[in-house]
């Protein structure tokens, strides 16, 4: 087994954060970027530059040459990802790629979850590709609420369409140790794993901790997911971002979303921090 690992997205948060972990355990690391020129911090901290563009497949090839285990960071452009994320997988197991790990959404397989649809198409498309696979279906970032946060302590209430459902948030760091430890294990198989943070919350629990961690009272309000939406866009949120979110707090009122822990701890051998803990550590990203 190579002892060299590619990880697709290394310009982005979670596949940067991937590379340092690595690079940070002794592993041989191949950082992947549609521009790799900008990564040159992780070239003088050892990590190995490709250049790799979903939708250049000649770029996939070139890129996964002798790789045996990659991670594919799923890619940002939400409704265009699908086709080329499934090309660049099929064009990596044509190469030689043994295993390959996907960052996958919670409850992919349910067509009741917000923004699925290309996630199980990909996933599908893994397990048609690949007789050795990891499928991590991370859970929401806890860092997609900082926002909303310093509107609720600001204005007394968070406000969702969640109703009684629970969301297991989880940081994008504990997705990170997840990915690295997946393409460290040296796992041969078929999984899927549920990444999330170690408690699901209700409204009424994360408004809580609000409280607990600004010390200003905050209470859980609950809305219909169109009031929910008209409230983000009259706050000048993006109509995409605006229509996700309030599609994601639709598949947490069906419980889509509180998913168990246990997958995270067993796979790198600690649990994720907590929201409150995640919070405390950053009020800078969302204190009044």
């Amino acid at each position: 087994m190579s002892n060299t690992h590619f990880v697709s997205g290394a310009s982005g948060q979670l596949g940067r954060a991937v590379v340092e972990l690595l690079l940070a355990s002794g592993a041989k690391v191949i950082a992947g970027s549609r521009s790799p020129e900008k990564l040159m911090d992780l070239k003088a901290a050892g990590a190995e530059l490709r250049r790799i563009d979903f939708t250049d497949l000649e770029s996939v090839k070139s890129a996964l040459s002798g790789v045996d285990r990659a991670l594919f960071v799923s890619t940002d452009a939400v409704g265009q990802r699908q086709g080329p994320q499934i090309q660049a997988l099929q064009a990596a197991a044509q190469v030689g790629v043994k295993h390959l790990v996907y960052t996958s959404l919670v409850s992919a397989d349910s067509p009741e979850m917000a923004i699925s649809e290309e996630h199980r198409a990909t996933e599908i498309a893994i397990q048609e590709a690949f007789s050795s696979y990891t499928l991590l279906r991370n859970n929401l970032y806890a860092e997609l609420l900082f926002g909303a946060v310093s509107q609720a302590v600001s204005s007394g209430q968070l406000v969702t369409a969640r109703g009684k459902g629970k969301v297991a948030w989880v940081s994008r760091q504990d997705c990170a140790r997840a990915a690295a430890a997946a393409l460290e294990d040296g796992f041969e198989g078929r999984r899927t794993l549920d990444i999330a943070g170690p408690h699901s919350l209700t409204g009424e629990e994360t408004a809580a901790i609000l409280q607990s961690v600004s010390g200003q009272p905050v209470q859980h309000l609950a809305v219909p997911a169109e009031a929910l939406k008209a409230g983000m866009l009259s706050a000048g949120l993006p109509p995409m971002m605006a229509e996700i979110l309030s599609a994601f707090d639709v598949s947490a009122s069906k419980g889509l979303l509180d998913k168990s822990a246990g997958d995270l701890e067993a796979l790198t051998g600690k649990g994720g921090r907590t929201l409150q803990e995640l919070l405390e550590a950053n009020r800078s990203a969302w204190a009044l």
